[in-house]
């Protein structure tokens, strides 16, 4: 009589777990039509500067590009004038060793 009745209790208890498995996937399913992020497409192939501009036409995307390239141009410059400087100064008495 004990198996009989807990083998009952298992078995009302698994078709309920099923169940509430199967109502909580429906639930958490991403509604295919409005969805916020789009699907992509893997795409093979060159497709050129396409997929950059589109990168940088969202969100500001040409004014910090701007920004970015214009500070790592005068970054560079800086370099090439420092070196500069320093490779024209090595052999210069009046500069000191630590100043170079």
């Amino acid at each position: 009589l004990m198996d009989v009745t807990s083998s009952e209790r298992h078995s009302s208890s698994a078709k309920e777990i099923r169940k509430t498995h199967v109502e909580k996937e429906k639930e958490f399913e991403a509604p295919k039509g409005d969805q916020l992020i789009k699907q992509e497409e893997r795409e093979i192939g060159d497709h050129g500067l396409k997929p950059y501009l589109q990168y940088l036409s969202q969100n500001k995307g040409y004014a910090y590009f701007l920004i970015a390239s214009l500070f790592h141009l005068i970054f560079v410059i800086g370099q090439i004038l420092q070196n500069s400087w320093m490779a024209a100064n090595v052999d210069n008495p009046k500069v000191s060793t630590l100043r170079l």
